[in-house]
């Protein structure tokens, strides 16, 4: 439904009709189609579910290129990391716990099991993504596990080398069933942030809910259940590797 969206950009840069945009150099292609969605991006009138799209519309039409419009998919994931956190609508404990059913009795653990991470670790989409197994570390003595980050949204200005606390009695037990069962090097899910972007809407479609839980719910969910519970400012920011009072974390609580 939003392939004339693109059309119609392609036709204002001077390509038209479409199958001749089609057969041009990949690295045209791929301009041309960054700049619909920095210009989405910049607007208001096309949004980035739109821009998603418009881009799957057009990979069924050409499907050789592809590679052209893989510049495309991470400004795609770069628009998701900078929208406003009114946007990231924090999950709750209990829908927490419906995901984390469904997630598992489709044997999605992995998936599941980030999803419970992010949520007690207060982890960024990307920074979820990104771990392996092997950067957890659990105590064979006490209910408790660390987390090793590699790069991060405020590794530049912060620690270049960050880490969460887990001490979540049932999440370190998912965890230490993960370690026995695969090699370090795996991550806990080794598909694309579309892909799990697309699963979280499949469950959500499963349990009747509308599509508003994004990656970014988690972070902002763990957050919100932190400060209900404690009313602490600071062990929230603390957690969450929030660089300074007076930053975003004020608008997720």
């Amino acid at each position: 439904d939003n392939y004339p969206l693109l059309m119609a950009h392609v036709a204002a840069a001077g390509y038209e009709p479409m199958e001749s945009f089609m057969d041009q150099h990949p690295r045209t292609i791929g301009t041309v189609l960054s700049d619909f969605i920095c210009g989405a991006f910049r607007g208001e009138a096309v949004t980035r579910k739109n821009c998603e799209d418009a881009l799957c519309g057009f990979l069924q039409k050409c499907w050789w290129n592809s590679t052209a419009v893989r510049p495309c998919w991470k400004l795609l994931r770069s628009w998701l990391n900078r929208e406003e956190v009114e946007m990231r609508n924090p999950i709750s404990e209990r829908m927490l716990k419906a995901f984390l059913a469904v997630g598992y009795k489709w044997n999605w653990t992995g998936f599941a099991t980030l999803c419970w991470l992010m949520f007690h670790g207060l982890l960024r989409p990307e920074e979820g993504q990104g771990l392996r197994l092997g950067d957890i570390w659990i105590s064979d003595e006490f209910p408790v596990g660390i987390a090793y980050l590699g790069a991060t949204k405020t590794s530049k200005y912060a620690a270049r080398r960050q880490h969460v606390l887990l001490d979540e009695p049932f999440l370190l037990q998912a965890l230490r069933k993960l370690k026995r069962m695969l090699p370090a090097q795996c991550r806990l899910f080794a598909l694309s942030p579309a892909a799990f972007a697309h699963r979280l809407r499949l469950i959500q479609k499963a349990i009747g809910l509308p599509e508003w839980v994004t990656p970014g719910s988690f972070r902002a969910g763990g957050a919100t259940h932190l400060w209900l519970k404690f009313r602490n400012f600071e062990n929230v920011r603390l957690r969450g590797r929030w660089a300074a009072p007076g930053t975003t974390l004020e608008h997720y609580l």
